[in-house]
């Protein structure tokens, strides 16, 4: 049983007053000294229990009378299923904590946990709750079974926040898709923030939440903020060993609403510290500071910045990388040379190996006839293309060159010899040719696959246009690897490893007899990435962001150090994570690749807030009714249920018919 005016209950003491009254009125008799009770008549016992009896119940019906008054007017409801009401109609209810980078800075996630709490310990006995922590992506999830109990140990005792940055989107999509199979009509978003303008982009513009699902936020950032931070550093991946590198840029920001005007920048390289240089930000918003290094020297390298001056020293570093490789030296066999530059065989490939001179590569050629064992003296990479047959001296040598490490490009075209082409590379080929694929004019070959997880292919963004005329089918080695498919599923690229060196096999030529492969953008590109693999340097990025999927190099054996000394072993496999932590990672063993660094979010150090109504007027699904207190809606909840029933109408009957019994009994009672 509920009620719908409780505070007239306290009406039920007014049931004290009929008792004291009868207390107060009680008549007590006078003694009276008298010389003789002869004449006094007797009074029958039977007669004095009656009007005690009487008593009694004039007590009980008036005590009773103002127990029902007050009852009534607090009007009883008798429905169970509305008894749970009296705590607020139940709702399930998801809560979006926001556990990005910025909200490390100030305590803004301390003040999120206590918001979160309070929602929780006002939730009824029959609420759902589910809570979503998030960042760029939902980080962790806790559904609707969770118990309250492991949410408070678990969630609102943790004040870590991730390095990710913020972005609202997908955090609202996943809540709505939670409320979609919850258990109660009365559905609630509310998002702990501190509302960053930039978390909220186009990414979800023309998404909104289901109708019905009413969201509310509770801003926890601060008001006033002095920060600095670096928001970008320009540094190259790569550098080629004897070229002047450019210099560093740090490109530095006062973020804050309350601006910071003077700081330090500490530059360090291979964690000795090079340089320290004072900055102003008195008449403009931000500076570009240029650091230099002596980079002449091959290897891995690793630098960082440092800022002093403010409080935030999550954004106060940042970290890069740089790989000082020594070019490539590349042997061209050229089994077809021409005088005339279009009927050259290597004339194509060479201007992809040397394009505007900044090549990391040195070529070197020589005619299929004249090649000898003294031509394979400091070279990395051998590419044979369109060569009839070798002798054996020849092929001897390419063996060896092989099997101590180098790579090998074959590119066979309408020089090749089928028969003695299998048998002479047989030793190093990836697979044998079993045919000519001769098509019908106006047919031709597209590319329609390709391992997009290889080296070669990691970093190209290409359509793939080219056509081909004529091509060779190619049969792999059960060792060998199918990088590249025609769209008729005939292999185009195999790869295999032959002993401590690296062969590719291409299907066709390399010029333009059998296709328009070179006048496309892949052929570059692809070139590139082909020889960089055959030497064994690394196609891999050297610098990134919180979040991206980062693939390490394949074809070794190696060791990650992560940023907290944590040690990962890899064995020979393509193998790729995904950071958590920005900084410096190390690489130790058969690679290159020394080291690459990670870097967070610099939209995260930009703190310039956004509006809730704004987030909200945009999110709320259209059709939705504007939300009310919880205290308005029950009361209207239980208003109808109780105009129902009108069980207190019953209660004030009863009390006129108790009131009419009094005053029959009273009047025929002895006072």
């Amino acid at each position: 049983m509920v009620f719908v005016a409780p505070l007239f209950l306290l009406g039920l003491l007014t049931a004290l007053l009929p008792l004291l009254i009868h207390l107060i009125r009680r008549e007590r008799p006078p003694k009276v000294a008298f010389s003789s009770i002869r004449f006094l008549q007797k009074t029958s016992r039977k007669l004095i229990l009656f009007q005690n009896i009487q008593q009694w119940l004039l007590l009980f019906l008036r005590a009773l009378l103002f127990l029902l008054l007050a009852v009534a007017f607090a009007r009883p409801l008798l429905d169970s299923s509305v008894a749970g009401f009296i705590e607020g109609i139940p709702e399930s209810h998801v809560i979006l904590m926001d556990r990005s980078m910025s909200m490390s800075f100030g305590g803004a996630t301390t003040r999120a946990n206590t918001e979160a709490s309070a929602i929780l310990s006002n939730l009824g006995p029959a609420d759902e709750l589910a809570i979503v922590e998030f960042g760029e992506a939902p980080l962790r999830v806790y559904d609707f079974s969770s118990e309250r109990s492991s949410l408070e140990n678990g969630v609102l005792a943790n004040n870590e926040t991730s390095y990710q940055g913020t972005n609202y989107w997908p955090a609202f999509k996943l809540a709505d898709q939670l409320l979609e199979n919850a258990v109660h009509e009365k559905k609630v978003i509310t998002l702990i923030s501190d509302f960053q303008a930039e978390a909220f982009g186009e990414e979800g513009e023309g998404w909104r939440a289901s109708v019905g699902v009413n969201i509310q936020g509770i801003d926890v950032g601060k008001e006033e903020i002095s920060n600095l931070a670096i928001m970008d550093i320009r540094a190259p991946d790569f550098v080629l060993e004897g070229e002047e590198p450019p210099p560093i840029l740090a490109r530095i920001r006062s973020t804050g609403t309350v601006p910071i005007t003077k700081g330090i920048a500490t530059f360090k390289f291979n964690g000795e510290v090079k340089e320290r240089l004072p900055f102003d930000l008195e008449d403009r918003s931000e500076v570009v500071l240029e650091f230099r290094q002596d980079l002449s020297e091959p290897g891995g390298f690793f630098g960082e910045i440092t800022l002093s001056g403010d409080e935030f020293l999550t954004d106060n570093k940042r970290e890069f990388s740089v790989l000082v490789s020594p070019r490539i030296n590349v042997l061209l066999i050229n089994g077809e040379p021409s005088t005339s530059w279009y009927d050259d065989e290597g004339h194509w490939f060479r201007l992809a190996v040397d394009a505007a001179g900044q090549s990391p590569f040195l070529i070197t050629e020589v005619s299929s006839i004249n090649f000898d064992d003294s031509d394979l003296d400091s070279v990395d990479v051998v590419a044979i293309l369109n060569v009839g047959m070798f002798d054996s001296g020849q092929i001897n040598s390419l063996v060896n060159f092989v099997e101590s490490g180098g790579g090998v490009f074959l590119a066979p075209g309408d020089q090749t010899l089928l028969d003695s082409f299998n048998d002479d590379f047989s030793l190093f080929l990836p697979g044998t040719i079993r045919s000519q694929g001769k098509l019908a004019r106006g047919d031709y070959r597209v590319v329609a696959d390709y391992d997009r997880r290889h080296p070669i292919f990691s970093n190209l963004e290409s359509d793939w246009s080219a056509k081909f005329d004529a091509y060779w089918a190619l049969e792999p080695n059960e060792d060998a690897a199918v990088l590249m498919q025609f769209d008729s599923a005939e292999p185009a690229l195999l790869a295999a490893k032959r002993g401590a060196g690296l062969t590719l096999m291409f299907a066709t030529p390399m010029d333009l007899e059998w296709g328009d492969f070179p006048l496309q953008n892949s052929y570059l590109p692809l070139i590139h990435e082909s020889l960089r693999f055959l030497d064994g340097g690394s196609n891999l990025p050297l610098n990134y962001e919180i979040g991206d999927s980062i693939s390490l190099p394949s074809g070794s054996s190696y060791t990650l150090t992560n940023v907290d000394g944590s040690e990962v072993q890899y064995d020979r496999e393509i193998s790729s994570f995904t950071p958590l932590k920005p900084g410096t990672y190390f690489l130790t063993g058969d690679t290159e690749l020394t080291s690459f660094s990670v870097k967070s979010s610099a939209l995260e150090s930009v703190f310039n807030p956004i509006d809730p109504s704004i987030i909200f007027d945009t999110v709320v699904g259209r059709g939705t009714s504007p939300p009310i207190t919880r205290a308005v809606s029950t009361e209207r909840l239980i208003e109808e249920r109780e105009n129902v029933q009108q069980i207190w109408w019953w209660i004030l009957l009863t009390s006129i018919i108790l009131f009419f019994s009094e005053l029959f009994i009273a009047n025929r009672t002895y006072r």
